[in-house]
């Protein structure tokens, strides 16, 4: 069963689809809806009748990867998916994962050179015999965080000054210092009509030039952590 994590300032027509979808996959137990634009939640959201959604009211905007970590920590499944808002995809994936994510497993991530659609029309069922999890070559590209599921038990909260960019390769390398291999989606297909929907906005701009280029920060930070020993307490996984 899935802990599915969504942060969203609503700004992606993709969200009411694939909240409906999860909302009725019977391996997703939860889906916690991090809300980092309350005055701008919609009406539609309001008007339906859901079952496994947990909504997280944020005062301010917490920021995508900040929002992640809140999610995790609250959390109720061991099986963790930390999901953008602006994709769509066959649910049906997580029959396959249920039986395949544990904690002795790396966290996967999509390949965006071969799964990315544009058009809901292309959006097909694929059998799950037909789905592969694969090595992934690293260093990892644009777009493997737009669906990324790992085991509880192995997440680190990313840090806090990375806002909005570079989650992935924190979590990515955060696997590698636990001898577990980053892993990677071929031929699963999910549509996304606009990569980074709400990211790429000019207000966060910044934010990419300042995060864009912390790979060394991520490595020092976390040889920081695991020298003070860290995972010695499986207690202190998730803060």
């Amino acid at each position: 069963m899935f802990s599915v994590i969504i942060p969203t300032m609503w700004r992606s027509r993709e969200l009411s689809i694939s909240l409906e979808l999860l909302d009725n996959t019977s391996n997703v137990g939860e889906i916690l809806l991090i809300n980092n634009d309350v005055n701008r939640t919609p009406l539609w959201f309001f008007s339906r009748n859901w079952n496994k959604v947990k909504v997280f009211n944020s005062k301010e905007n917490l920021y995508v990867n900040p929002a992640f970590n809140l999610g995790v920590k609250h959390s109720r499944y061991d099986k963790i998916c930390l999901l953008q808002d602006d994709i769509v995809f066959d649910t049906n994936i997580f029959n396959l994962l249920d039986n395949f994510v544990n904690e002795d497993v790396g966290c996967i991530g999509c390949d965006i050179k071969t799964s990315l659609l544009r058009s809901f029309d292309d959006l097909k069922p694929i059998p799950i015999s037909e789905i592969r999890i694969e090595p992934c070559p690293l260093p990892i590209y644009l777009g493997y965080a737009l669906m990324m599921v790992f085991h509880k038990k192995n997440f680190i909260p990313i840090d806090e000054s990375l806002k909005i960019h570079l989650g992935e390769e924190w979590i990515s390398y955060t696997h590698q210092r636990l001898n577990k291999l980053p892993l990677i989606f071929r031929n699963f297909f999910l549509v996304c009509s606009s990569v980074m929907t709400t990211s790429g906005l000019p207000e966060f701009k910044k934010n990419l030039e300042e995060e864009g280029k912390a790979h060394k920060f991520i490595e020092d930070k976390l040889d920081e952590i695991f020298r003070e020993n860290v995972y010695s307490d499986p207690s202190n996984h998730v803060a």
